[in-house]
């Protein structure tokens, strides 16, 4: 063995113990995190509970952490919860998958003439500030109170976080790599598919998960106003009654679900990386 070879496995030797021990103090704190993720939730429960013993509010909006229970239960039983979910999930996912395929090409092309975004951005911004629960009526008039009314609002405030987000990772792109590409005599659509497209992937994944919530929050409102099922129909009954229990039993519902998609979009985000990053690496 030649001393540059045993200086290596000296150096692997030493590095072995220490990468062991960084795994170990990583499985450490990834313990401890979700010990207190999951510690919020009694915490929570507990000061609610409290909250409704010592009649902090009036009874009529501050229902016990029990009542919500049953009333999980009661629309578990009857069939009523998970119908509306499916019908709530299903546009708001719909109004996402619309919403990207529409806005991240969008952007990307904006980010890659700058000249055009100058023109457009004042517009731009103007229709993203625009308050588009306002444009609810019109899109049931358009579509009726079915799938296509939430899925329309859901799209119109989702499109914008998408294409801003691919903007911005176009954007960011190295200079040097762009000119090297220019130089190489990349064609606009090879920059597109070659260069932007893969800069961008992290923002966009990003868009999803935001995507995902505001996808939501219009599908719902929608919903609200006008809609033959769903869980902002749910809310919208039981809140004409004051039936609160309900009300809050949905709300908790669909903050479970929402947060579910989007730890799954997370993971898709991470999964994706690594194999972009061990892609690169090949």
């Amino acid at each position: 063995m030649s001393i540059i070879d045993e200086e290596r496995a000296v150096q692997g030797a030493a590095t072995k113990p220490a990468a062991s021990k960084t795994k170990g103090t990583r499985k450490k704190t990834d313990l401890k995190l979700w010990f207190w993720r999951l510690a919020v939730v009694p915490i929570a429960l507990g000061i609610w509970q409290l909250a409704y013993q010592m009649e902090w509010g009036s009874r009529t909006l501050l229902v016990s952490p029990a009542d919500v229970w049953a009333a999980t239960v009661t629309l578990h039983t009857t069939g009523a919860l998970w119908a509306n979910l499916f019908a709530t999930i299903q546009a708001a996912v719909a109004a996402l998958f619309l919403a990207s395929l529409v806005g991240v090409p969008i952007g990307i092309a904006l980010g890659m003439l700058p000249k055009t975004w100058s023109v457009l951005s004042p517009y731009i911004n103007a229709l993203n500030s625009m308050p588009r629960i306002a444009l609810a009526p019109v899109f049931i008039v358009l579509f009726g109170i079915d799938l296509g009314a939430k899925v329309a609002l859901g799209f119109s405030i989702a499109v914008f976080i998408f294409m801003m987000n691919a903007r911005v990772g176009v954007v960011s792109t190295d200079a040097e790599h762009r000119r090297v590409c220019l130089t190489l005599g990349a064609t606009k659509l090879q920059l597109f598919r070659k260069l932007y497209l893969p800069v961008a992937v992290p923002a966009i994944f990003t868009a999803f998960r935001l995507g995902m919530v505001y996808a939501l929050l219009g599908v719902v409102s929608s919903e609200i106003i006008a809609s033959r099922v769903g869980m902002g129909q749910v809310i919208a009954s039981y809140s004409a009654t004051l039936s609160m229990s309900y009300v809050y039993s949905a709300l908790v519902i669909l903050a479970i679900f929402a947060s579910i998609l989007t730890v799954l979009a997370g993971t898709l985000e991470n999964a994706f990386l690594r194999w972009q990053r061990a892609g690169e690496q090949g």
